[in-house]
């Protein structure tokens, strides 16, 4: 509220109107790293070949991030480049024009710097590595091949937790399928089992209307084959 001594003194004017007015709080951006679910294939002391059409790295999501910085360090190697991506996902895929590139059997940090509404979090302190591996030795990256069939999850992002499943293609008559789906902590949000019989099955799965915004791996078994899916929430 304000007064002034326009019409007389200070002391006897009154206050008009009061206003609200609030401060926010500085934001701050939240440091990512990533993803530490080395059962999925993602991505933090894993093993990776270099220069192939399925292999990536994938770093822990940040609500809003719009541009994900991967930086790629080797002390000893001098190695030490970043890759500016507006996604999550960086694929280990360059030629010498873009960067040096990695070298079979060395061990690289990864640092991840990400962009949220205009603002960095800075280089965050990481313990994460990849090793490169191009021997042919070690499995892809894939997350969504399967000996059973194909997996299709829609919509995807899903906003009201209803995400349909289609598995064509399966092989067994009758099947055993568990659909299990986790955070990227390992931590089980949703699991359910059904009994199908025939090449096909389709169902609705209702996930829980609590679940945070985020990215999730949902775990499809048939008949103990297993392949992993990913799918974004946004609320």
């Amino acid at each position: 509220r304000v007064r002034t001594d326009r019409d007389g003194p200070l002391a006897s004017a009154h206050f008009g109107a009061g206003c609200e007015m609030g401060l926010g709080a500085a934001q701050v951006v939240p440091c990512t790293e990533l993803i530490q679910a080395p059962a999925y294939g993602h991505s933090c002391n894993e093993t990776r070949a270099f220069n192939t059409n399925n292999s990536f790295i994938y770093a822990q999501p940040v609500v809003g991030g719009t541009e994900y910085r991967f930086r790629i360090i080797n002390a000893q190697e001098g190695y030490d480049q970043t890759f500016i991506r507006n996604t999550y996902i960086l694929q280990l895929k360059w030629n010498n024009n873009v960067a040096p590139m990695l070298v079979d059997g060395n061990t690289y940090n990864v640092q991840m710097n990400v962009k949220v509404n205009g603002l960095y979090s800075g280089f965050c302190p990481s313990s994460c590595t990849i090793t490169i591996d191009n021997s042919g030795n070690r499995p892809e990256a894939s997350l969504t091949q399967a000996n059973f069939g194909n997996a299709t999850l829609w919509p995807n992002p899903v906003r009201d937790g209803q995400v349909h499943l289609n598995i064509e293609g399966i092989r067994d008559a009758d099947q055993q399928i568990t659909v299990d789906v986790q955070d990227i902590y390992g931590k089980q949000v949703f699991t359910k089992a059904f009994g199908n019989s025939g090449d096909r099955f389709t169902t609705i799965l209702d996930l829980p209307g609590d679940i945070a915004s985020g990215v999730y791996m949902v775990n499809i078994t048939v008949n103990g084959q297993t392949t992993v899916q990913r799918l974004s929430i946004i609320r």
